[in-house]
């Protein structure tokens, strides 16, 4: 009787160790067969607004599951609203703007981890339409906004794209628009190479702008006169 038992036993562990081994083969099955699904049958929706992008992170199946993506996706939210926010402010360049443009710069909290010259600074970062801060302004013409982005460390040669497109540097768009005295705030605040400024040239609709490009790409550097 007990030579039966100890053959039952026998037979029966192994049984158990290869259902074991089924069962979970066949869950990691079912998860291949899964993705392969999403991936066949994938949605595409295009979210034009930071607020809706945060719904819809929120709303997503398996959210709850994240654990270190929760502060990556929270960190990728908070980087859109501030961008948002600052080209919200340089879009209106009144006073009070101005103040809180200052602010966002100064608090912003990667502001020692880059330099100032990165074209992914907070300072230099395009928007999701591919328009840097400092293009921004000088296609509006703020020169005051416009001084105030250079003070802090905008670099003037990075270029912006229309429509994500076509590449324009913020001097051809100041040429563009004939906004005279932000061509003076760049001009005097860095050395253009003979390349930009005949691009800029193509740009220009007045002989006074471009007298402005040919007699100020000097070595010389001076503050943007609509300072004082």
């Amino acid at each position: 009787m007990a030579e039966i038992q100890e053959e039952t036993q026998i037979l029966d562990s192994p049984t158990r160790e290869v259902r074991f081994e089924a069962k979970k083969a066949w869950k990691l099955l079912k998860n291949v067969f899964k993705a392969s699904f999403l991936l066949k049958n994938h949605d595409v929706q295009v979210v034009a607004d930071i607020d809706q992008l945060v719904e819809e992170v929120r709303m997503s199946p398996g959210r709850s599951n994240i654990g270190r993506g929760k502060t990556i996706t929270d960190e990728v939210i908070f980087d859109h609203r501030t961008t948002d926010k600052l080209f919200f402010h340089i879009q209106r360049s009144s006073t009070e703007d101005l103040i809180e443009i200052d602010q966002l710069i100064e608090n912003d909290p990667r502001r020692y981890a880059r330099n100032k010259t990165d074209p992914d600074s907070f300072i230099n970062k395009p928007n999701i339409n591919g328009i840097r801060p400092l293009y921004e302004a000088c296609k509006n013409g703020y020169s005051n906004t416009v001084q105030l982005l250079l003070d802090h460390g905008a670099n003037p040669h990075l270029l912006s794209y229309i429509d994500l497109k076509e590449p324009e540097s913020c001097l051809e768009v100041a040429c563009r628009w004939n906004h005279f005295i932000v061509i003076k705030c760049l001009m005097n605040h860095s050395r253009w190479s003979n390349k930009e400024i005949r691009d800029a040239m193509k740009k220009c609709c007045t002989s006074r702008v471009k007298e402005i490009l040919k007699g100020n790409n000097s070595s010389t550097r001076r503050r943007c006169s609509c300072f004082g």
